[in-house]
């Protein structure tokens, strides 16, 4: 069994040109048949699965040993200083944990929020205590994972999320390791640049909380606003590049979840890293 748990992002075009591509219920099965081991279901556009379609994804993901997460709506803003905006975020975290406890998703990855209101870091964090006590008290057992966000003026720094994880039960964090590149102006360069990080998140979560790392990895486009957009992993000119991750994922004797975000690419770039992985014997 391998030590790291790799698949995509959704579903990139190659899905839509295999057997698969009749229901997107099926991608557990495609992931499976190309080799990976990991998928995260999105919601980025609202939470339009049924209960019964969950129920089929998730018994889809057990017959491929697939390790299920999924991604909140973008229209999740927690920070905001509408009330009305705040209660509909509320309701479409809720709706997603609902539907990644049926599925049986271990991760639901959430946008933190911006800048915005009078103090926006005490109120997400307020808020993801409240959603934290709910799932408690309802049984749903699926982590909320606070996003490393690429643009500046997103809530979402490394050490934010770090903050927050360490202080509340129920959240686990989501290291985007493309966000966090572009947020900091390019910052991941060399192995050491990984490590600087790694050791950060060791510090403040423990050896299990880096171990057990969910990440997303992708070459992203950045200005000094932080991420422009996403890059597609043959694109050797945008970092960051995998090699000096798994490197560190080895070193760290890490079993991480890996979600690849590279442009319409996702699996490719899976497949690319499972390759690297398997030639330092860590796969």
């Amino acid at each position: 069994m391998s030590k790291v748990h790799l698949g995509t992002s959704g579903n990139p075009p190659n899905f839509f040109e295999s057997e698969f591509k009749k229901d997107r219920l099926l991608a557990p099965l495609w992931i499976d048949s190309i080799g990976l081991n990991a998928y995260e279901v999105l919601f980025t556009h609202g939470v339009k699965m049924s209960d019964e379609r969950a129920q089929i994804m998730g018994d889809n993901a057990k017959k491929g040993n697939i390790k299920l997460s999924v991604h909140c709506p973008y229209f999740v803003v927690l920070t905001s200083d509408k009330e009305e905006v705040v209660l509909r975020s509320r309701e479409r975290v809720k709706k997603s944990l609902t539907r990644a406890h049926i599925m049986g998703a271990t991760s639901a990855v959430l946008h933190p929020g911006y800048y915005n209101g009078t103090n926006p870091f005490s109120q997400l964090k307020k808020e993801l205590k409240n959603l934290c006590k709910w799932k408690e008290d309802v049984g749903i057992k699926t982590t909320i994972n606070p996003e490393v966000m690429g643009k500046k003026s997103q809530l979402g720094s490394v050490s934010e999320v770090i903050e927050m994880c360490s202080e509340i039960e129920g959240l686990a964090p989501c290291v985007d390791f493309g966000h966090l590149h572009a947020r900091d102006g390019g910052f991941l360069q060399s192995k050491n640049d990984f490590r600087i990080i790694f050791e950060q998140i060791e510090k403040g979560l423990g050896k299990e909380g880096l171990r057990n790392l969910h990440c997303h990895f992708a070459p992203l486009e950045y200005n000094d606003k932080g991420e422009i957009r996403h890059r597609a992993h043959t694109e050797r000119d945008y970092k960051p590049h995998p090699e000096p991750f798994c490197d560190l994922i080895k070193e760290f004797k890490m079993s991480p979840t890996v979600i690849s975000e590279s442009r319409d690419s996702q699996d490719t770039a899976a497949i690319e890293m499972r390759e690297y992985l398997k030639k330092i014997n860590y796969w």
